[in-house]
């Protein structure tokens, strides 16, 4: 899964302040209104629990291209010039 930086930072903002905002916003309606929010706000919060571990997956074969490879057993340390 590649994504661009660009897609990565609005995928994390919006699982990272998002979400929660809108859940948040449920269930205040939902206390106001005198509805049940258990369902909806229960599958927001897994989907998005399912996303972000989709994005830290996508994070971390990003990450692992990102390593140098010096050929010479030093991918693990830093360079040594």
């Amino acid at each position: 899964m590649n994504l661009t930086n660009k897609q990565y930072d609005l995928a994390k903002k919006v699982l990272t302040v998002g979400v929660p905002g809108i859940t948040a916003f449920i269930v205040t309606l939902g206390g106001l209104y005198g509805f049940s929010t258990e369902i909806i706000v229960g599958t927001i919060t897994a989907a998005a629990t399912l996303a972000g571990v989709f994005l830290n997956i996508a994070s971390s074969q990003y990450q692992d291209e990102q390593k140098p490879d010096y050929g010479d057993g030093q991918e693990f340390t830093d360079k040594k010039e």
